[in-house]
């Protein structure tokens, strides 16, 4: 199928006559919202004229107010383009705001005062032209309601923020204060607003024809032909156009039955259609969010880690309190009616029965110039670090870096966007982009607790959507050590001393070594309780298991010694119990230092452990050295035997052969 720029352009025109109706664009787009075909541009039907029907004449069945909600039956709508009772979206208005509750003048019942509480004066304090409201600052209104009062865009006309009005006050069904008939300090009605004719109603010297137009009324375009005008069938820009919730403007029920078929001919791309014309999310099937929003309300995030409460190697997380102080506009109310739950800490693993949100603080945003609301989040419970490199290689000579992910719950990010707030006496900013807006701040915590002396409490933005915190904690490895390795190496040098007892008390010797073997068996196996068990083999383990090993060589030594005793091989029983009480001592504490410096620990310097690697090979060299040294007579009086005993074998080996 070809497509002509021509229909591309009119589908077009058509989408922004109806983005720019006077209800806020973001719900242009919502399905099921927005007035039925026969009342396009929220006008009344042919023939009553442009100030609705005459009295006792409501809108057609079905499409009345709900009870309770808008003018009464029979009084056209309130001037400068509310929707009209019933085909309003919901949520136009930032709650707790919405229509107004009675009619304006002009259009209500003779004598009707709709719950206006007369007139006041005051200076317009913001407008939002995306959104399509603004507040109003009256000191009087606000000593009564404890907020400012809510303005819709048509009111406001061509008023510049700050400049002084006067306004009757009314109050919707949920008693919040609402403006309506605003005139300027001298007098005189606002103007229309920058739009001109095209953003003021039709009923305020707006453009008649363009919303005839829209409505289906006098002065309409005569509707193009199913062959798209041009004897094509259905262009892509009118099918997008039909597809939305109002359908093609100018399109008949066969002109749309056409559109249907040529999808289901073909001649269509249905899916790059959609992408053509609007921004992918994140959704169920059939939902899409508006794409003018684009992540542009911001919400300031100021975390801050309170309380430790405990510190698991095992379970590879952290316990304690985290406070998320989040900071919005009322702008954001617009979109989700708490938009504190839209921030989340996302490795926060104790559910949702441990996360609190405090009570609304309303406070001043003088940049914006608007009410802004603060919520205190406390997550109180275990952080998982399951997502992030967490090495116990070096344990308990280790560093660790705790991470805290916060983020905006999808899909908010649509029209949400984080913000860091870098404030309290102890923070810094580390870096801020060229705008103003903090990329990086830290907290200063200064803290020993759990085990571990923490630092700084800092947070990096990574996105518009994401955060991520860190606090890096040095491990007290003295407590460690104090707990399990100085019960260990006690346990050893009972191991290695039983070689000083005397070859006749056998049972001592022996009972002494299991003893230290099944003692270093328990510390290891207490201290494996506190380590992942995937993990590669901490230097603690290693240091047990080369221990037991030793003390299981031990066990051999007594099985050799005892032998060498039987055969009243004296002296070289004497040999064996120095080499293992001595020479092992010596090759077992190389073995553990050495290890130490290959594992490279951040909390070793390099050099002392080469040092002490060092040091404790050359004892063990020396140790080796002076054993032989000192009993050399009987080493060469062994060297002899051997000797003998094979010239021996040799001369059998010849009479055999003579």
């Amino acid at each position: 199928m070809q497509i002509d720029a021509k229909s591309v352009a009119r589908a077009e025109e058509a989408r922004h006559h109806r983005a720019e109706d006077d209800y806020p664009p973001e719900y242009d787009r919502q399905s099921g919202y927005g007035p039925p075909p026969a009342y396009g541009g929220y006008g009344p039907p042919p023939g009553y004229g442009s100030y609705g029907p005459p009295p006792g004449y409501g809108p057609p069945p079905g499409y009345g107010p709900p009870p309770g909600y808008g003018p009464p039956p029979g009084y056209g709508p309130p001037p400068y383009g509310y929707p009209p009772p019933g085909y309003g979206p919901p949520g136009a208005y930032p709650p707790p705001y919405g229509p107004p509750s009675g009619p304006s003048p002009g259009y209500g019942p003779p004598g009707g005062s709709g719950g206006a509480s007369g007139r006041q004066t005051g200076t317009l304090k913001s407008f939002n032209p995306k959104h399509g409201f603004g507040f109003i600052d009256c000191p009087q209104v606000r000593h009564r309601f404890s907020r400012d009062v809510f303005v819709h865009k048509a009111q406001i006309g061509d008023l510049e923020v700050g400049e002084e009005l006067s306004f009757i006050l009314d109050t919707n069904k949920d008693g919040m204060p609402q403006a309506r008939d605003i005139r300027r300090s001298d007098g005189s009605k606002p103007g229309p607003g920058k739009k001109g004719g095209e953003d003021a109603p039709a009923a305020n010297g707006g453009d008649q024809a363009a919303k005839k137009r829209r409505r289906g009324g006098k002065g309409k375009k005569k509707p193009e032909d199913a062959t798209g005008g041009d004897g094509k069938a259905c262009s892509h820009a009118q099918l997008l156009a039909f597809m939305e919730p109002q359908g093609l403007d100018h399109g008949s029920y066969a002109f749309r039955l056409l559109c249907l078929l040529s999808v289901a001919a073909g001649d269509l791309n249905v899916e790059s259609l959609l992408s053509s014309g609007r921004r992918a999310q994140s959704l169920p099937e059939g939902f899409e969010i508006n794409e003018t929003l684009n992540g542009s309300i911001p919400i300031t995030v100021i975390p801050s880690w309170d309380i430790f409460l405990g510190f698991s190697d095992r379970q590879k997380s952290i316990s304690g309190r985290m406070s998320v102080n989040v900071v919005f506009t009322e702008e954001a109310e617009a979109l989700v009616e708490r938009p504190e739950q839209m921030v989340d800490v996302v490795n926060f693993g104790s559910g949702s029965g441990d996360i609190n949100s405090l009570g609304k603080v309303k406070l001043w945003d003088p940049v914006a110039a608007q009410t802004a609301l603060s919520v205190n989040k406390i997550y109180a419970g275990e952080f998982s670090q399951s997502l992030y490199p967490y090495d116990l290689a070096c344990y308990p000579f280790d560093i660790k870096i705790m991470r805290f992910k916060i983020a905006l719950q999808a899909p908010s990010s649509a029209f949400y966007r984080l913000a860091l707030g870098c404030v309290g006496e102890d923070s810094t900013k580390l870096r801020v982009d060229p705008t103003g807006a903090v990329q990086e701040c830290t907290w200063l915590v200064n803290k020993s607790l759990v085990n571990f002396k923490w630092e700084n409490f800092t947070c990096t933005m990574e996105n518009s959507a994401t955060m991520l915190c860190a606090m890096k904690g040095t491990r007290e490895w003295a407590a460690l050590l104090k707990t399990y390795m100085w019960p260990s190496v006690i346990y050893g040098l009972m191991g290695f001393n039983a070689f000083a007892l005397g070859v006749k008390l056998t049972m001592p010797r022996v009972a002494t070594t299991m003893l230290a073997l099944l003692s270093l068996t328990n510390l290891r196996n207490q201290v494996i309780g506190l380590l992942p068990v995937s993990q590669t083999t901490s230097w603690m383990e290693e240091y047990f298991l080369i221990a037991i090993s030793f003390m299981f060589l031990n066990l051999l030594g007594h099985a050799a010694s005892f032998h060498l005793d039987a055969t009243e091989r004296h002296h070289t029983q004497k040999i064996v119990n120095k080499f293992n009480l001595w020479g092992m001592l010596s090759i077992f504490i190389c073995i553990v230092v050495g290890r130490l410096h290959v594992r490279q620990c951040p909390l070793m310097d390099p050099g002392v452990t080469v040092l002490m690697t060092v040091v404790a090979a050359v004892v063990t060299v020396s140790i080796l050295l002076f054993l032989f040294w000192y009993h050399r007579a009987a080493f060469r009086e062994v060297g002899r035997k051997i000797t003998e005993q094979v010239e021996s074998l040799a001369h059998l080996k010849d009479d055999d052969r003579v």
